[in-house]
């Protein structure tokens, strides 16, 4: 973090997205950063989301799946860090209808997994939580964790575990919900 790793591969992020091998070796290190608490901020300053957000739908599937993944880090400091980052997160907020379309078309492949994780982090921060019922997340992740539950493998499994999150927390913050806030 001193070293200035973060922001470094964010902009090398963005100096060779045109090179898929360069990318995703460079998603796979963004991805290891923002798991770390210290190493997040650094990230979020690179001021990177947007071309995150335009990466979880590459037709690239590795490219795809690790944006998913690394998107899921971020949203994991949802209730935390991000809570009162607002330019962050209206930024994240443009993202939550894709990955309910992500979710809708792809849950039982890889990238559906990893879209899951997004919206059960996401819905944990009460902004986003809104922006994902607007889109219809609630309904979506109650039937999604309806058909997982009823197929438990490996997959089944996690991609339960995921919804079953996401169903409480948006239950939880419906749209309405006075406490939500809004976000433009």
């Amino acid at each position: 973090v001193v070293a200035g790793v973060p922001a470094v591969v964010c902009g090398a992020i963005k100096q060779w997205e045109d090179e898929i091998l360069c990318l995703r070796e460079l998603l796979g290190i963004l991805q290891t950063l923002t798991w770390d608490k210290q190493c997040i901020k650094g990230v979020l300053q690179a001021d990177i989301i947007t071309n995150i957000l335009d990466y979880i739908q590459a037709t690239d599937q590795e490219i795809a799946i690790l944006s998913l993944a690394t998107l899921a880090n971020i949203l994991s400091f949802s209730d935390t860090l991000l809570l009162s980052d607002h330019p962050t997160l209206e930024t994240l907020g443009t993202g939550m209808p894709t990955l309910i379309e992500i979710l809708k078309n792809a849950h039982t492949r890889p990238q559906g997994v990893f879209a899951a994780a997004c919206i059960a982090n996401a819905s944990f921060n009460p902004r986003l939580a809104g922006l994902l019922n607007q889109s219809g997340g609630l309904q979506l992740c109650r039937e999604i964790e309806r058909q997982s539950l009823a197929n438990l493998h490996i997959i089944g499994s996690k991609l339960g575990e995921c919804m079953q999150t996401a169903v409480y927390k948006l239950s939880e913050r419906k749209e309405g919900d006075p406490k939500m806030g809004n976000l433009k």
